[in-house]
């Protein structure tokens, strides 16, 4: 309700600042047939959407009227077949969002809806033609007054077709709009499959909670709600009403109800009707108009009633009128709605000057205190002086809201109720993407002309009546505006054509007031009053009156609490009957549920039950059914009682015992009965030492001991420990909780007394060695210390160590159950706890004794070698040992041991201490073995011992190491073989050998390298093997390194044939084969061959033999070595022929044969950084290469000598620091070698 003042006042304060606005009537046209749709008040303006049919073809028109005058300003019309139906107002750039849909719609023909923007000039802002699936239509705009997006407060109902057929089977949809029609979101909506023809967007509503609602009706015609969410669409709740209804549109009503008209098709001629929801959206009232053919709209003024507009069905003339209603609604659960009025604008006179009327709408809001009306009418021609324009022309007009003017024709409008069935059902929904909007043509101006309408003024006076307490009389008051200073003449007839005579007033005032008492029973009167003025002006005025036809007799109650339950109230009634009645009957009836009601003679008794909140006043209706006593007409009587309710909640303070020596106290409040105690605002307590003869049984009052202001029932709170003897208290709770502002407590007594202390001893041990066996403890004994005001009846529970409870009651309790250690292998010792508590007022007191088991198979500690050292060592280092201690005796002691020979260690450690838990060992060279002995527990179990072994490593050394050729007999490396320990080698500690020759590394074994190791080193010509050798090894846990004897190996064994350069005519030679080097237990043999025919020359396997020829001889040497290896080696001897004549022996030589010198070279610089020069001589090489290797003949480098080169520069920057050969080659052949350092 709170809510629906403010709107009220909001709407109240806008009111006062908008424009005036007139009271005026005027007939606007042309040739043209012309209609409204809508017609809505905006600023300063009054402005209707409608369309206008011209060659037979519909024109969408928009028209704005001035305010003030009704004059005409402008219109608008659509370049396209159309028509406008509805608008909303975009109040911050003064413009208007306009509706409709091209035409025809049929359901043949695809035709398009239109949103159009127009400013309030008239000029066209923007224009959009959203072409849905087949046949579509927009129907309603609605600003929402409270959007959940404050940025799309604009919604758009209409329907679309399903597929792109145009056809008659519709699907609601709805938009959501910015003011420049933007779309934010589309749904489309259906309550049954397709095919589907709903029509639930007749109407659209803004709802509470951001949410909307649609109406209208479903396939099988039945009558729809669907509240939708206005974020997104989505539905939050339908309803269907099982009536063939068109629910045409509806407005939110104050409490969140709901008014709704529409068209009931029920009857062969429908009838309009008016429904009204609760918040639930329930029925609570349902009428039916029966000569109103359909109502399309309804509207809210700022008292809260209701206007509706539509065409009679039947009238004396036989014209079908536009009726204008004004309702009025009352009820609390259930709802009825009378009509306040009726009437229908026409000008009066001897016939009907309009006929065929047609598109009558209307609009009252809180906003405007007036009607604002327009229709479409066509002239009869029989009116004298005719305001038409000869076809169908619109009434527009602003009225107040009595419609009072003198072409305003009451119309009886008879209602009837009608039973309906509602269910909720379930709507489905799903978002769809509309098309790009096309643009429609322009908007032109059309011209329209005006005429006044029903150019007599209204009468000046007017009356009003209300019912009087008394019984079936009626007050009446007239007033007359402006107000003419002289004498008003007021003349009343009560009875129309009846016998009494009217009654006529003379007074000096504009306003008059009257009583009159109609015959008993009531009934409908016409009453009739003419009001001469002081000016002459005569105003004839008549309004039927409907007088009740109830009369109450006097009635008086009073509640009383029911016992035991604060929500229920016993009442009495007292009644008296009517006056001038008989046979008075009573009902009783409540918005509260009543029982046990019983109808005595002049009393009405029973019981009401309430709930919280409480009212201040609980609402009785007392229906009374009697009978006139003079005519014997039924005298009904429904009347309102309101009796107070009393305070029946009640509190209680129970009486406590507390502990004097407790710090704090704290004393509740109880409410009794079930009763919740709301707003409470106060709560104060008020305490007093006891008298000798007991609390008093009166409140003392006086100034409180405790006052807290707050919502919760805060307790006393008392300080026992700084306050002597015994209290009385009680609470006064402050509250405003409907009837109770203010609630007493009992009185009760707050006591002080002592706790009752114990001490426990026991017959035997507490102190024992657990190895296993469940230990029983001896007799346990209390003893204990009463206060002379000890509380009373104090418990005694005894409670075993695992929290079970032992006996109770007695001070002696003997253990039965064996203590068994719960984890002796972890813990030290376990204590094991008998308690006796002592239950008094101040709480459980408790004595205790302990019996601790000591663990014979604890912890003994740990001993630990501290890091980063880790066994095994290297030999030689020395560790720091760690002892941690448990289960230690106190005070604590223990005892160092070592040995080298193994376990147990059987000797002290000289000054190791007897409390040192840090020991340094010396140099360890050997594995050695560690113990720390300690004392378990007082004695009572046997001592803990705990042992450590600290692993060394063996040292490394080697013990054999090798170098020989290999093969032997014609070697091109040598094997290096060493052996080491220790064996089998640790795992964790990796060993790599260094290989040696000459003191230059020619070889590495990476880690782990195994016992025995072997590495071949194969040198490169011109390289040579005979050199020292030898080999290094290294492990990388302890930086061990040991290095191997030296092994000489002697240059390899090499052929040569010894014998003359020449041979001098035929004198023969002998010729020698010599093996250098060789080793001994090595066997060769020979064979002698010529080079030219391969002739072998015997005898076989000779060392030497005697030639007589020049040539050249070869000899080829196989020699087998001790192991079987057989290697061959082969040399050749040229033989030259020399001649002896008188000169001497000598040979004949071709001077053309050239004599090639040796090739020479010297690299520089050397050691090189980089880069090195190779000088060449005595002349360039014409097809040279350069080779770079390493020490185990790798070729790193390789590379062509320009021809005619004799200092070719080559780059050795890739290669690493090292000592590398160079080889020059001429046609592959090698014919240098030298070698070079690279250096950093």
């Amino acid at each position: 309700m709170k809510q629906v003042f403010i709107m009220v006042l909001l709407g109240l304060a806008c009111w006062i600042q908008l424009p005036a606005q007139g009271l005026f009537s005027n007939i606007h046209g042309n040739p043209e047939d012309n209609f409204p749709t809508a017609i809505k008040a905006f600023g300063d303006g009054l402005y209707v959407s409608g369309y206008r049919i011209i060659g037979g073809a519909e024109y969408g028109t928009f028209t704005k009227f001035d305010l003030a005058t009704g004059n005409f300003v402008w219109t608008r019309f659509v370049e396209l077949q159309s028509r406008l139906v509805d608008f909303e107002y975009d109040a911050a750039n003064d413009e208007f969002l306009v509706i409709g849909y091209s035409y025809p719609f049929s359901a043949s023909f695809d035709n398009r809806s239109i949103l159009l923007k127009i400013d309030d000039s008239g000029n066209q802002v923007f224009s959009r033609l959203f072409n849905q699936p087949g046949r579509d239509l927009f129907e309603r705009i609605v600003l929402h007054p409270n959007p959940i997006n404050p940025n799309f407060p604009y919604y758009i109902s209409g329907v679309k077709n399903a597929t792109t057929t145009p056809s008659s089977d519709d699907v609601v949809v709805l938009y959501n709009i910015d003011a420049a029609g933007t779309v934010n979101w589309a749904r489309e909506y259906a309550y049954s499959a397709n095919p589907t023809d709903d029509e639930f967007q007749r109407g659209l509503i803004a709802y509470t909670n951001n949410s909307l609602i649609l109406t209208g009706n479903v396939t099988n015609n039945d009558g729809m709600l669907v509240q939708v969410s206005g974020l997104d669409g989505s539905v939050i709740n339908s309803v269907r009403i099982a009536l063939p209804l068109d629910i045409n549109n509806g407005k939110l009503l104050p409490n969140n109800m709901l008014a709704l008209v529409g068209e009931d098709y029920s009857n062969v001629i429908h009838d309009g009707f008016v429904l009204l929801l609760n918040a639930n959206l329930s029925v609570v009232a349902r009428y039916r108009f029966d000569n109103i053919l359909s109502f399309k709209d309804i509207w809210l003024d700022q008292f809260n009633r209701l206007y509706t507009v539509g065409k009679t069905k039947t009238t004396p003339t036989g014209i079908n009128y536009p009726v204008i209603h004004r309702l009025l609604y009352s009820g609390i659960a259930l709802f009825t709605i009378t009509v306040d009025w009726s009437k229908y604008i026409d000008e009066t006179g001897p016939s009907e000057y309009y006929i065929n009327f047609a598109a009558c709408n209307m609009s009252v809001t809180p906003s405007y205190d007036r009607i604002f009306y327009a229709d479409s009418r066509m002239e009869n021609g029989a009116d004298p002086t005719p305001s038409g324009f000869g076809g169908q022309d619109l009434l527009v007009g602003s009225f107040d809201l009595d419609l009072t003017t003198a072409c305003a024709i009451d119309i009886p409008s008879p209602t009837s109720l009608f039973g309906l069935q509602q269910f909720n059902e379930i709507v489905s929904s799903k978002s769809f993407t509309e098309p790009n909007p096309a643009t429609p043509p322009i908007l032109q101006p059309f011209p329209t002309g005006t005429n006044v309408f029903c150019e007599q003024a209204p009468c000046e006076c007017d009356f009003v009546w209300k019912p009087t307490n008394n019984c079936w009389e009626m007050e009446f008051t007239a007033t007359c505006t402006p107000a003419q200073g002289g004498v008003y003449t007021y003349a009343w007839d009560f009875d129309g054509t009846g016998p009494l005579p009217p009654q006529v007033v003379n007074v000096g005032a504009p306003t008059h007031t009257i009583a009159h008492q109609f015959p008993c029973g009531g009934g409908t009167f016409t009453i009739s009053l003419q009001v001469t003025q002081p000016n002459g002006t005569i105003c004839n005025l008549m309004h039927q009156v409907t007088v009740p036809a109830t009369c109450c007799g006097q009635a008086s109650g009073s509640l009383t609490c029911h016992p035991g339950d604060p929500y229920k109230y016993d009442f009495t009634i007292t009644v008296t009957d009517p006056p001038n009645t008989t046979g008075c009957g009573y009902t009783l009836t409540s918005a509260y549920p009543l029982s046990n009601v019983v109808y005595g003679a002049g009393t009405i008794t029973g019981c009401v039950s309430v709930t919280d909140p409480v009212p201040l006043n609980l609402g009785f209706t007392l229906v009374s059914n009697c009978v006139c006593i003079a005519n014997g007409l039924p005298v009904p009587c429904t009347q309102q009682l309101s009796l107070p309710t009393k305070c029946c909640k009640e509190i209680y303070v129970p009486g406590v015992e507390v502990c004097e020596d407790d710090a704090t106290l704290d004393v509740p409040i109880q409410v009794l009965n079930g009763a919740v105690l709301n707003n409470i605002t106060k709560v104060e307590w008020f305490i007093l030492p006891k008298p000798s003869g007991g609390c008093p049984a009166s409140y003392w009052g006086g100034v409180p001991y405790q006052s807290d202001w707050g919502s919760t029932l805060k307790p006393l709170h008392l300080l026992p420990a700084f306050m002597n003897g015994d209290y009385c208290v009680y609470a006064v709770v402050m509250l405003n909780d409907g009837p109770c502002t203010q609630i007493f407590s009992n009185i009760a007594m707050v006591q002080f007394c002592a706790p009752t202390t114990c001490s426990l001893t026991i017959a035997g041990p507490t102190v024992f060695c657990y190895s296993g066996t469940p230990i029983v403890p001896g007799l346990l004994t209390a003893a204990f210390n009463v206060p002379a005001n000890a509380c009373t009846l104090p418990l005694l529970q005894w409670i075993n160590p695992d929290g079970s409870p032992g006996p109770s009651g007695g001070s002696t309790y003997q253990p039965t159950v064996g203590l068994v250690m719960s984890d002796p292998a972890n813990d030290c010792y376990e204590d094991f706890v008998y308690t006796l508590d002592v239950t008094d007022a101040c709480g459980t007191h408790s004595c205790q004794l302990t019996v601790r088991l000591h663990s014979d198979n604890g912890p003994d500690g740990t001993l630990t070698i501290r890091p980063p050292d880790a066994p095994p060592l290297c030999p030689g280092q020395s560790v720091i040992l760690d002892y941690m201690p448990e289960c230690a005796d106190d005070p604590p002691g223990w005892t160092w041991y070592s040995s080298t020979t193994g376990p147990p260690p059987p000797a002290q450690i000289p000054g190791a201490g007897t409390s040192n838990t840090v020991y340094y060992t010396n140099n360890l060279n050997q594995t050695t073995w560690f113990m720390v002995e300690k004392m378990n527990g007082p004695g009572v179990c046997p001592n803990d011992q705990v042992h450590l072994k600290v692993d060394v490593r063996d040292p490394l050394a080697i013990t054999n190491f090798q170098a020989e050729p290999v093969p032997v007999c014609d070697p091109t490396g040598v094997q290096m073989t060493v052996d080491f320990k220790p064996l089998p080698p640790d795992p964790t500690c990796s060993v790599t050998v260094e290989w040696y020759k000459d003191g230059n590394l020619v070889g590495v074994t990476s880690p782990p390298a195994s016992s025995p190791s072997s590495f071949t080193y194969t040198p490169l010509p011109p390289l040579s093997i005979e050199g020292n050798y030898y080999c290094i090894i290294k492990n990388d846990c302890c930086d061990e390194r040991d290095t191997s004897q030296v092994v000489v190996i002697d240059p390899p064994c090499f052929a040569e044939i010894i014998g003359p350069c020449f041979m001098c005519n035929t004198t023969p030679v002998m010729l020698s084969m010599i093996i250098y080097n060789l080793p001994p237990t090595t066997n060769c043999t020979y064979q002698w061959t010529t080079v030219v025919g391969g002739n072998i020359i015997s005898p076989a396997n000779q060392m030497s033999i005697t030639v007589d020829g020049w040539g050249y001889y070869c000899c080829t040497a196989t020699c087998t070595d001790i192991n079987n290896n057989v290697c061959t080696k082969t040399q050749c001897f040229n033989l030259a022929q020399c001649f002896f004549d008188a000169s001497g022996c000598h040979r004949t030589v071709d001077i053309d044969d050239p004599v090639k010198e040796p090739v020479q070279v010297l690299v520089f610089p050397n050691p090189t950084t980089g880069t090195v020069t190779l000088e060449i001589g005595p002349e360039p090489l014409r097809n040279g290469q350069v080779r770079v290797v390493d020490f185990s003949g790798r070729l790193l480098f390789y590379e062509k000598i320009p021809p005619g080169q004799d200092n070719p520069v080559f780059s050795l920057a890739a290669l690493p620091s090292g000592l590398y050969f160079i080889q020059v080659l001429e046609d592959g052949v090698p014919v240098w070698v030298g070698k070079v350092v690279r250096s950093r």
